[in-house]
């Protein structure tokens, strides 16, 4: 490309427009990955972010008060034979507003990296509670299988007497005899607590698996873990 051709008016101004095409898209790109990652913000960053600002703001307003001394001190040499007291007295505020500044970039610094460690915290306390989330579940799905083999192979029912009970029994428990029933009653409380108001026979540790059942919420696994006792009497007979 010759001289001619890079001063043309027509080419200058294509590549003009190339430029402020490129420079548009780049700030729709902007824009949108903003909009995107203020949707993806937690509560805490919502937070640091708006410590920052604060931290921003102090440091606008610092660098205003300091313009506003520096003004103050061209306009009394210009204006007024200024004394060196006063002009010293003036010089410090500049100065203590200065240290102030480096002091709210120190602090501003600091919180950057308390926001830092607080995301990864968060990241690392997401990715547990998923974890954890998809160990129970898992756990759940073995229990569901499991119970559905139980209800298939020892003849366990489920019926509800009356409203917020749900009673289990067995059958096929004690080898002396197959139809022996051994049965035990739930009770939902309204505070969503379980109660084991009727237990035949009787289980020495059901209130300490009622208690696990209140705490993990694995009604499944005390089904279980109430059949497995069962068993254990029904073999010590």
């Amino acid at each position: 490309m010759d001289l001619d051709d890079i001063f043309d008016p027509i080419t200058v101004r294509q590549q003009q427009d190339t430029l402020t095409a490129r420079i548009f898209k780049a700030k729709e790109r902007v824009n949108f990955y903003l909009k995107d990652e203020k949707k993806r913000m937690t509560q805490e960053e919502k937070a640091a972010i708006e410590i920052n600002q604060q931290l921003k703001d102090d440091q606008i307003a610092m660098r205003n008060k300091m313009q506003e001394c520096k003004e103050k001190i061209d306009s009394y040499k210009q204006k007024l034979p200024l004394s060196e007291e006063k002009l010293r007295f003036l010089t410090r505020q500049v100065n203590e507003y200065q240290n102030k500044e480096e002091e709210i970039m120190a602090r501003k610094d600091k919180y950057q990296v308390d926001c830092d460690l607080l995301r990864k915290k968060i990241r690392a306390k997401k990715n547990e509670q998923q974890s954890k989330q998809g160990d129970l579940n898992n756990k759940k799905r073995l229990n569901m299988l499991e119970l559905d083999i139980c209800k298939k192979y020892t003849q366990m029912t489920c019926t509800s007497p009356k409203t917020n009970h749900i009673k289990f029994s067995f059958q096929f428990i004690d080898p002396h005899n197959l139809e022996a029933v051994y049965s035990f009653t739930l009770y939902t409380s309204p505070d969503q607590l379980y109660q084991l108001v009727e237990c035949s026979p009787e289980v020495t540790k059901s209130a300490d698996l009622v208690q696990q059942l209140n705490k993990d919420r694995d009604l499944y696994g005390f089904i279980k873990r109430m059949r497995k006792e069962f068993c254990s009497l029904a073999d010590n007979i």
